[in-house]
């Protein structure tokens, strides 16, 4: 909600484009001024709510999920959500990173292991190092 993520994603990785989606209008208009302030290029804030960002969440290659929905809906509304993600996030070979992980916040009545495949982020490959 700071900025972080878009920073560390234009500044640390070479994505196409960064796209951040926020409900809140304070946050959204803090992460633009953020933007603005450090000229990250290619970085959008989406001033939104993410039901109705669907096209942004089929066209991701990547989608971090920072404690999300938990603070902001009640139960049932946390269905529709994640029903949602499920349903757009579906990009062959996109990466979701979620803390926490999405076995611990996902409704039972969504089959996450249908959904996504769980990834160790622990491996040395992955972080430069080791055979």
């Amino acid at each position: 909600r700071l900025c972080a993520v878009l920073y560390a994603a234009r500044v640390f990785a070479t994505p196409r484009r960064v796209v951040g989606i926020e409900r809140s209008d304070f946050f959204a208009r803090l992460q633009r001024d953020t933007v603005a302030k450090f000229r990250l290029k290619d970085v959008d804030v989406v001033h939104s709510d993410v039901l109705k960002c669907g096209d942004v969440l089929r066209d991701a290659d990547v989608v971090v999920l920072n404690n999300v929905f938990g603070f902001f809906a009640p139960p049932s509304q946390m269905r529709k959500l994640w029903a949602h993600m499920r349903d757009n996030v579906t990009k062959p070979g996109c990466i979701v990173v979620s803390v926490p992980a999405l076995h611990e916040v996902v409704p039972a009545s969504i089959d996450v292991d249908a959904w996504v495949q769980p990834m160790d982020v622990r491996r040395p490959a992955l972080c430069g190092g080791g055979p």
